[in-house]
């Protein structure tokens, strides 16, 4: 799958770098109710725990990854309103040295609807960032 390939890479990245490894999922506070000007699109509640249960399944993939490749590895799973907030301070807290992200390289309406996360965390923060498709 595209996860465990993503993970690997991680694993593989961290490994060559002699680096332990902070696996940070943010799960959007509200994902019913995304907000973009007077624009507000409602999903069923279920959406949060599909999310949630994404995040979960996603951290679970990357630590399988880090352990096969013996690399020390925490997981971070955090709810926000503001995931590029979210991502930022938890660098910030763990002591990061590099924030690697994936870009879901979405177009259209679903990027002016949700914004881009890679953006906002590329345009604040004061780490390298290395970005990923």
């Amino acid at each position: 799958s595209a996860q465990k390939l993503y993970a690997d890479a991680i694993a593989r990245l961290a490994d060559a770098l002699g680096s332990e490894l902070v696996a940070l999922m943010v799960t959007s506070a509200d994902p019913g109710n995304v907000v973009a000007g007077p624009l507000v699109i409602v999903a069923p509640p279920e959406a949060f725990d599909e999310a949630k249960a994404f995040a979960e399944r996603t951290l679970k993939t990357i630590d399988e990854a880090a352990k096969g490749a013996g690399i020390p590895c925490v997981l971070v799973h955090t709810v926000s309103e503001f995931p590029a907030r979210a991502i930022l301070d938890t660098a910030a807290d763990k002591s990061c040295d590099l924030i690697v992200m994936a870009s879901h390289g979405r177009g259209g309406l679903k990027a002016l609807v949700l914004g881009s996360v890679t953006k906002e965390v590329l345009a604040h923060s004061t780490l390298p960032v290395l970005v990923c498709r």
